[in-house]
């Protein structure tokens, strides 16, 4: 099962998305991205939307995409510019573009760039900005985060009430001491 596009050839549908995108509509310049990037867009293969994959196009609309605000696009151009065999590869942009996915919330974003993080951190305010990332994602029901996050917590015996009864002894005196 899919989506057919009927009979439409494949040059007509390039071009009616490249003419949409032209015109500033950002879903059209998403979709013809994602497609020229060599993604599905839904459920039809890239190839049902364009003759073949243009990287430096595809990154040009989905950034054009993603100004706009569609944060998907973020994280689409995540992929491409870290993939070191695409023409687009730039590290740099690779992670400016997973930050700006993760501060409008996708959690995806949240867990790969809390793990970039948690494994640069050197300082234990690092940490704790990794780990916060992890547990917004997992938050979201992001599975793989929650697995991390859970990898994290060492078992502590000893009662809960005792434990939290220490902590806002310790919250009086020292508020970020208790908080970590």
């Amino acid at each position: 099962g899919g989506v057919s596009l009927g009979c439409l050839s494949v040059s007509l549908v390039e071009t009616s998305l490249d003419s949409c995108a032209s015109a500033g509509h950002l879903y059209a310049s998403f979709t013809l991205g994602r497609a020229l990037a060599g993604l599905r867009c839904g459920a039809l293969p890239f190839e049902r939307l364009v003759a073949g994959t243009q990287m430096r196009k595809a990154a040009a609309l989905l950034l054009r995409a993603a100004d706009g605000g569609l944060a998907p696009a973020w994280l689409d151009l995540y992929r491409i510019c870290s993939d070191y065999r695409n023409s687009v590869s730039n590290l740099l942009m690779a992670r400016f573009c997973l930050e700006k996915a993760a501060q409008m919330g996708m959690p995806e974003a949240e867990r790969r760039l809390g793990a970039l993080e948690l494994r640069e951190a050197t300082q234990i305010e690092e940490m704790e900005r990794a780990v916060a990332l992890l547990f917004s994602a997992a938050r979201k029901d992001d599975a793989l985060a929650r697995t991390m996050v859970q990898s994290l917590v060492l078992p502590v015996g000893g009662s809960e009430d005792v434990a939290q009864a220490a902590i806002r002894d310790v919250h009086r005196t020292a508020p970020m001491l208790a908080m970590r």
